[in-house]
C-alpha cells in the first residue's frame, strides 16, 4: 500500500490507470501450500484491489480503472488453481465495486487468453488454446480507457 500510494503522490491527479501487474502461484492442488495462496491473493488480487481503492482519491472525475485477469477462471490450465482463484475474485470485486465509486469514476477488467507474443515462453502450457494478438489486446484496454462502459469484463480472445 505505502509503494501505491507514493506512486500516486509522485503522479498526481491523472485520468487512468491500467494494471497489468501481479504474481501467482502454479503448483499441483495437493502441493499448493497457504503461503502461496497468501502470495497469490496478495500479489494479483490485493495488488489491483489496492490500485483502485488508494486510486480513487487521485483519479479526476470520470476517470477510468482498468485491471486485468485471464482466462483460467473460465478454461483452466494444470496448476492454475491460484490463478483461477484470484482471476475470479478480481471479477466478482469488478463488478460489485464499480457500482459505488464516485465521480463517475469507472472500472472494467481485460481478461485475455494466451497472447501471441507469447507463445514462445507460455505456449507449451496452453497447448490448444488460441492466441490473440498482443495489438487485440491493447485494443481492450483502450475501449476500458476511451469507452463508456463501467463494471465490465472484457473478454479477449475467447
Amino acid at each position: 500500500e505505502k509503494s501505491i500510494k507514493a506512486m500516486y503522490d509522485a503522479v498526481g491527479k491523472i485520468d487512468a490507470v491500467i494494471a497489468v501487474t501481479g504474481k501467482v502461484a502454479f503448483a499441483p492442488f495437493k502441493e499448493l501450500t497457504t503461503q502461496q495462496y497468501h502470495e497469490s491473493l496478495m500479489s494479483k488480487l490485493m495488488g489491483q484491489i489496492n490500485l483502485l481503492r488508494i486510486g480513487v482519491d487521485y483519479l479526476n472525475e470520470k476517470g477510468s480503472f482498468t485491471l486485468t485477469s485471464g482466462i483460467l477462471n473460465h478454461d483452466p490450465i494444470e496448476t492454475s488453481i491460484a490463478a483461477a482463484t484470484v482471476n475470479g475474485a478480481l471479477e466478482g470485486f469488478v463488478t460489485a465495486s464499480a457500482q459505488e465509486l464516485p465521480r463517475g469514476l469507472r472500472v472494467n477488467l481485460i481478461s485475455p487468453t494466451l497472447v501471441t507474443e507469447s507463445i514462445a515462453v507460455f505456449g507449451e502450457y496452453f497447448k490448444g488454446y488460441k492466441p490473440v494478438p498482443l495489438a487485440e489486446v491493447a485494443m481492450a484496454y483502450r475501449k476500458s480507457v476511451d469507452g463508456l462502459a463501467t463494471g465490465k469484463i472484457i473478454k479477449v480472445g475467447y
